[in-house]
């Protein structure tokens, strides 16, 4: 039953003092900045400030029974800024049964949600106190018109109201600063609002203030970093795919790797970013988090919390998944607060793992010692040689148990590509622990990571590695385990789907000219329907995005039968995905389904597919036909590795294949400090060249000009040999004598990129055309004029439309791209295939 109990004071001297107090200003909660100077790190940040200073003025809106829980929604006051109140609602649930003060947790939701009901409930059922706060400001579900709610006030911490805020710290109408500075962000307010929620646990009667715990799923993982990272009241915390920091530098310098953008506000670095707080983090912690997910990198959390000072990190992490848990993770966090909240058991240290790149075959070896070995249900070691973490295909290793040592070879297929490393363990979960609706009852087992080893290139080449690995066009055999996949809604014959990354890893990868063929066994017929993902999050530099979806008629008949598709099949899910599709190569996810759904002016459409009525059986997974591409390795990525591996360079022409392309080289000599020249003379001075000019010709070899007349009139002098001037500018360290230095080099082949780029984007046009357009430079239409009686010379009829006229392109020299023009930037840019990617060294 569900009863509405606004509490409020029935005094006729409170409601006076209250009416006489309401007249008054209120004094902020934050002081002002003094000299406006905005605090520099975490520690100016918070200074002064007491989460428990100021009264709560918790205001129950509701309340209900939900089994054993009692159940309330309300408000309290967060603080005051610029004058104004600002309020959160939340939810909150405690066991109505219990003997003594139970623990407490603080749920954080994650972006476009809001507080649960649903959430704080099951937390109860646990034997739990447990708020939701709803920071978001999205009503919540038992909101009922007129209700008070989440009112942030003079300020706006919410994505509806002020979205930019969570990157930015500039001063606009709804921050706290009149300067740039870190209390004007977003998250500072939330976490404030957080360590406030954190000061209601304490205070309530039914709580035991020594044991607090904060949990969060995605932005929710980032503010259960921040907020445990900053309030000594947090004795656990287990944040859900976020609170893994911006990747650091060795990360962003990886070719191919998939790092966001670093905010560019140098006090967002040492104030808001989430590794500020990594540094802080003392108590217990497990992170929980899928290998692809788009939030929560894996890569950086692997590489950012080995800075955090606590003695107790775990990790559970689900194989293949995005922004979602197996439910051996999700209980694995519920049980952890049982461990450090309860002290109920041990919670499993965890596992040591260690890699051997030096072995006589050349195949690096993994061991890996778990806990409390003779608990383990089961062990599985990933590796991939994919740099992109939100589509890289996680290898599941032959592991082998020899004592209480795991280990596994993991061979690659080529030494150039970098190597990932990391393994689960799994244990037996032998209490029952009660989950949201959504997923209520726990499993059989729960999860405990290793935690993640790299290696680069250089560190397998030095270590004698060997590329034994070669590609294969069996994807997979048998469907038995869908080890390599993850599955979504199995239950639901309308909504079943298994998806996989395998095509993206280069030993699955498909040849050009193949299909794609795999045996079915269903009695009843149908439809096979499967889906295509095309360069997901821009896995391949400068390609286009899409999804797509084939359909095969399935016949009725006891026996297997084969469906093949070839590209040729493929079907555009959208109106962003081109048609026409050439290669397999920049395909990153693999989906067999139901049906395959898009949606249409917000409407789910269903394009192909029918219900499964029984799962069906596969068998084969293959390729079948095609050749495998042969890649030619370009000047710019040799010359970038030369210089990543301490070479200085003579690179002959073409310098580059595409504009952006050379940049990179350019940055390469920078940034590794190397002698890099451009050679363009020698190579042609073998064959000659003789340039026709008006008035006469210039022989580029002789280094003479000569008139119509065969008379010399100029002799070029002042040259030298290329050769010799390169060695003497590396012997001298100089790069400044360098007759065509890399940066001289790019802007010339630039310039012939820019033109071959407008000629591919052009159309065909008549010389009233060309000169119509050459109209915006003067002296093209001279040049025009010129260029027709060559024309004519060779039967072209100018007249036609038979001149190819490229776009006019205008350059942005400092970020060397064209304006407004997203195509000819896309061939400025170029694209590659792994694992010969040139890497972003901007």
């Amino acid at each position: 039953m569900r009863v509405s109990t606004r509490l409020v004071g029935t005094a006729f001297v409170l409601l006076s003092f209250a009416l006489l107090t309401s007249r008054l200003p209120a004094a902020d909660s934050l002081p002002p900045l003094g000299g406006n100077r905005p605090p520099q790190n975490l520690d100016e940040l918070w200074a002064g400030y007491d989460p428990a200073a100021e009264p709560l003025e918790v205001e129950v809106v509701h309340t209900w029974q939900r089994g054993d829980a009692t159940v309330r929604m309300l408000v309290y006051t967060v603080g005051t800024f610029t004058g104004r109140k600002s309020r959160m609602g939340a939810y909150y649930a405690f066991p109505a049964k219990r003997a003594g003060k139970v623990p407490g947790i603080l749920q954080l939701h994650g972006g476009g949600q809001r507080a649960r009901s649903e959430m704080v409930e099951a937390a109860a059922a646990n034997g739990y106190a447990c708020i939701s706060i709803n920071w978001g400001g999205k009503p919540m579900a038992d909101q009922q018109q007129g209700d008070p709610g989440t009112d942030w006030g003079a300020v706006d911490a919410t994505q509806d109201g002020h979205n930019s805020h969570y990157g930015s710290l500039a001063p606009d109408d709804k921050t706290l600063d009149a300067v740039v500075s870190p209390r004007n962000n977003n998250w500072f307010l939330i976490v404030l609002a957080a360590r406030r929620a954190m000061t209601f646990l304490q205070q309530q009667k039914e709580v035991d203030p020594e044991r607090l715990g904060v949990t969060g799923h995605s932005m929710g993982g980032k503010l259960t970093v921040m907020t445990a990272g900053i309030d000594p009241r947090v004795k656990a915390a287990v944040p859900s795919c976020g609170g893994t920091a911006a990747a650091p530098k060795k990360l962003r310098l990886r070719p191919g790797s998939s790092c966001r953008p670093v905010n560019r506000e140098p006090l967002y670095h040492k104030t808001i970013d989430d590794i500020n707080s990594i540094r802080r983090i003392k108590c217990p912690i497990l992170y929980t988090g899928p290998q692809n997910d788009f939030n929560g990198i894996l890569d950086n959390l692997y590489a950012n919390w080995r800075q955090m000072p606590s003695r107790s990190i775990h990790y559970s992490i689900s194989p293949h998944f995005n922004h979602r848990h197996i439910s051996e993770s999700e209980f694995a966090g519920r049980h952890f607060f049982d461990v450090i909240l309860k002290g109920e058991g041990t919670f499993p240290k965890t596992p040591q793992i260690d890699v051997a790149l030096k072995a006589d075959d050349g195949i690096p070896e993994v061991t890996l010692q778990p806990d409390n070995p003779l608990e383990v249900v089961k062990v599985h070691i990933y590796y991939s040689v994919d740099p992109h973490c939100l589509t890289r295909f996680w290898r599941t290793a032959t592991a082998t148990r020899t004592g209480n040592t795991w280990s596994a070879k993991c061979p690659v297929i080529s030494t150039d590509m970098p190597l990932f490393v990391m393994a689960n363990v799994y244990y037996p979960l032998e209490k029952q622990i009660t989950g949201p609706a959504w997923n209520r009852r726990s499993p059989e087992t729960f999860v405990v990571s290793s935690k993640g080893l790299d290696f680069d290139p250089p560190d397998l080449k030095a270590a004698g590695v060997v590329a034994t690995d070669k590609p294969e066009r069996l994807i997979q055999a048998d469907f038995h385990s869908w080890q390599d996949w993850y599955r979504l809604e199995i239950g639901n014959d309308h909504h079943r789907q298994y998806h996989t990354r395998k095509i993206k890893d280069p030993k699955w990868r498909g040849p050009d000219g193949a299909k794609l063929a795999i045996d079915v066994l269903d009695p009843n017929g149908g439809e096979f329907t499967v889906l295509f993902a095309m360069n997901s999050w821009r896995a391949h530099q400068g390609m286009p995005t899409g999804r797509y979806y084939a359909s095969k008629p399935i016949a009725r008949t006891d026996g297997w039968q084969t469906v093949e598709i070839g590209l040729a099949d493929l079907k555009p899910m959208d109106e962003r995905s081109r048609e026409g599709l050439r290669s397999w190569q920049y395909m990153t996810e693999f989906g067999i389904l139901a049906m395959a759904r898009t949606k249409r002016n917000g409407k789910q459409v269903v394009l192909a597919g029918a219900p499964w009525p029984k799962p069906r059986k596969f068998r084969n997974l293959r390729w079948v036909g095609g050749k495998y591409p042969k890649q030619w390795i370009m000047h710019g990525l040799s010359t970038i590795w030369a210089c990543q591996a301490g070479k200085h360079v003579y690179v002959e022409k073409p310098l580059s294949h595409y504009i952006w392309e050379g940049r990179q080289m350019v940055n390469a000599a920078r940034t590794y400090d190397r002698i890099v020249e451009t050679g363009t003379q020698r190579r042609s001075q073998r064959t000659g060249i003789c340039v026709q000019c008006e008035g006469g010709h210039v022989n580029i070899p002789a280094c003479q000009a000569y008139d119509d007349h065969g008379k010399c009139i100029k002799t070029f002098s002042g040259g030298e040999d290329h050769f010799e001037n390169f060695i003497a500018a590396v012997r001298n360290g100089n790069r400044n004598g360098l007759r065509a230095e890399v940066a001289d080099g790019h802007l010339s082949t630039a310039i012939c990129h820019t033109g071959n780029i407008s000629y591919r984007l052009g159309r065909k046009a008549t010389r009233k055309d060309v000169l119509k357009q050459a109209e915006r430079a003067k002296g093209w239409g001279e040049m025009v004029d010129r260029l027709m009686p060559y024309l004519k010379g060779w039967d072209i009829d100018p007249a036609a439309a038979t001149i190819t006229l490229g776009p006019w392109l205008a350059v942005d020299p400092k970020t060397e791209t064209f304006q407004d023009n997203p195509a000819a930037n896309a061939l400025a840019r170029g694209w590659y295939r792994r694992p010969y990617l040139v890497p972003d060294l901007s």
